[in-house]
């Protein structure tokens, strides 16, 4: 079951109602509840529900905002447009949305309520809940604590990798990162023993082996031109970087693998274009994509080094 709070136009209700056995969408705004039921319908969403109504922290009515997107919609006590609309809790519809494996949080602000409100239901069902990572222009911390709180750690997605890991607010982030996931200890154990999460790298990174390398670079059309160009001497953080994509091989394996091969790719980064190549997509893969495009600026400063150029 995907519950989509905020669900607006539909665009992740209409995708889970493809991949779901039901989905369970909310949105309070009447025209845009409209257009979400006229989206679901008109591509076939028989299994998903919408319910026209915001949720908060308590039953009552609230007045929601508009502004110049929908997206931006919030609850508020102050005047200006909007209208009024009623608020429940999400236990209102705990028959609705029993068996919950995924929610999609994303109320404006008014994620903190919902999730106290709610806070039982949540570690009944322990499901993995996608939430923003900033509300406005901060970081969301009273929201990341309101989880831990329950029980509930956050994790980022190294989508290079498809692999969760756990997000630390010291640690640098990157401003393209939009969304974390929060996850129970026991789920999080489920998504690693399927090779989906790692909680921490493991002390021997894998490389790959000639076999594997070359197929990777024939694949990827810039390494093969500089291979036909230079004959490529595999390097131990391009090594890495493979066996990082080797989905047979264990979530903090290839953590470890993509961390190696940054650290090392780093190291050689003014060597030559394949060692910026290298860097830039283990950033990309754990990650950090305004890392990745920094580390191919010597191969635009310097053109008769660009890999199309050879």
């Amino acid at each position: 079951v995907f519950v989509d709070i905020g669900a607006n136009h539909g665009v992740y209700a209409v995708e889970a109602a493809t991949r779901c056995r039901k989905v369970v969408a909310v949105e309070p705004s009447a025209k845009t509840a409209g257009l979400l039921r006229a989206s679901l319908a008109r591509n076939g969403c028989a299994n998903a529900t919408v319910h026209q109504v915001a949720l908060g922290g308590a039953d009552g009515t609230a007045r929601l905002s508009t502004g110049a997107s929908p997206e931006l919609a919030e609850l508020t006590d102050g005047a200006g447009p909007g209208e009024e609309v009623s608020v429940r809790t999400l236990g209102a519809f705990e028959q609705d949305v029993g068996g919950m494996s995924f929610v999609k949080l994303d109320a404006e602000g008014s994620e903190e309520a919902i999730l106290r409100a709610a806070a039982g239901l949540f570690r009944r069902e322990a499901p993995v809940v996608m939430f923003e990572l900033k509300h406005r222009a901060a970081v969301n911390t009273p929201l990341i604590e309101t989880f831990r709180a329950i029980g509930f750690a956050s994790y980022r997605l190294c989508f290079g990798l498809d692999l969760l890991v756990p997000f630390h607010p010291a640690e640098h982030t990157d401003p393209f990162l939009l969304n974390l996931f929060a996850l129970t200890d026991d789920r999080a154990q489920e998504l690693e023993r399927r090779g989906l999460l790692a909680r921490s790298p493991v002390k021997q990174p894998p490389q790959a082996d000639d076999d594997a390398l070359r197929r990777w670079v024939a694949q990827r059309p810039l390494l093969a031109g500089l291979d036909r160009e230079r004959a490529l001497e595999p390097t131990v953080a391009m090594r890495h970087l493979v066996a990082a994509h080797d989905r047979d091989l264990p979530g903090a394996a290839r953590l470890a693998a993509a961390l190696a091969a940054r650290r090392h790719a780093r190291e050689a980064a003014s060597l030559g274009p394949e060692h910026a190549l290298t860097l830039s997509r283990a950033h990309l893969d754990l990650g950090y994509p305004v890392a990745a495009r920094e580390a191919l600026a010597p191969l635009e400063r310097a053109p008769s080094q660009r890999p199309d150029a050879l």
